[in-house]
């Protein structure tokens, strides 16, 4: 597997690993070697949690849904055995005509123009919730599921299209996506909180000698290489920097997972206000992802496959 965005996803996919990778190589020498090799190996280990999270999120299917092509083949048969099929326009004319569907009437369209057929109804947790029909897979949506134009492929509980990984963020790499993120801000809050002190030592062991805190900086940064404060002193600005829209998505996802409500959902529904109806509860919903494990893939994995399992589906 690979990131499957655009081209436009490929320059935010080397940016996102230079965003996270330059700063580490700044702070790891300098500010944490500043006080000894047990913190660079503290500091080591979740800079490679986070990493490790990152690529596990972007090099993992999120949950692609298998197009109509390759669901027959798993089927051995049509992909929509017992669904209505699209319907075609067959007016000689060309003009527009109203088309019907059983008892309902459908808008008009253009002869030739594929028409897809009216959404299912079905109740999940007493609520009633609409399957629709993919024109572009040719294959119904199962609950939570959503068609990504990036990677033109519907998939399994969308959240949302994210080129930072350049893939889609859903059933099968949320967990390692949410803990890139969760990761990222811990790690910040990490390098931000060393930085601080490394920078707070210097000046206090430069005033003990009267040196004022100008002076000291004049002299790191004329300095080559230069010295440990200035070092610290930009790395606490990158991460001043970086907090605001590190966090704010942090925060976002904590209370998303909450109420196990997506992005996606969060833009085109009422969930916040009304309450999700696949919610369980605010603890079981953070069990459920905890413990949830990992889901299988929804296409073939050898010859032989007997069909999807849906019930794997949410």
């Amino acid at each position: 597997w690979r990131p499957a965005g655009s081209s436009e996803d490929t320059k935010y996919f080397l940016g996102a690993q230079a965003m996270l990778l330059l700063p580490m190589a700044v702070f790891l020498p300098t500010v944490a070697l500043f006080f000894g090799w047990a913190a660079v190996i503290a500091s080591v280990v979740p800079c490679l949690f986070v990493m490790s999270a990152f690529y596990a999120a972007a090099f993992m299917d999120p949950g692609h849904l298998p197009k109509r092509s390759e669901a027959a083949a798993l089927l051995g048969g049509s992909a929509v055995q017992g669904t209505a099929h699209v319907r075609k326009c067959t007016n000689v004319d060309g003009a527009p005509v109203l088309l019907s569907y059983g008892s309902l009437e459908l808008e008009e369209a253009e002869c030739g123009m594929l028409i897809p057929p009216p959404p299912r109804e079905v109740y999940l947790g007493g609520v009633e919730y609409q399957l629709k029909y993919c024109m572009t897979c040719h294959i119904w949506r199962p609950p939570r599921s959503s068609h990504c134009r990036v990677c033109d492929r519907c998939v399994v509980l969308f959240d949302h299209h994210c080129p930072w990984i350049g893939t889609c963020v859903g059933r099968r790499n949320l967990q390692p996506f949410l803990a890139f993120v969760w990761g990222t801000a811990l790690l910040l809050l990490l390098a931000f909180s060393v930085s601080v002190m490394q920078v707070a030592y210097i000046f206090i062991s430069n005033g003990e000698q009267g040196v004022a805190p100008a002076d000291a900086l004049i002299a790191s940064a004329t300095s080559w290489p230069p010295e440990n404060l200035l070092f610290g002193m930009a790395v606490c600005f990158y991460c001043m920097l970086m907090a605001v829209p590190v966090g704010l998505l942090a925060f976002g996802f904590l209370s998303a997972v909450s109420m196990n409500v997506t992005t996606n959902e969060d833009l085109k529904t009422n969930y916040r206000e009304e309450g999700s109806p696949f919610s369980q509860g605010c603890a079981k919903n953070w069990l459920t992802l905890v413990f949830a494990g990992k889901y299988p893939r929804m296409g073939p994995k050898k010859k032989g496959s007997n069909g999807v399992n849906w019930k794997q589906l949410p």
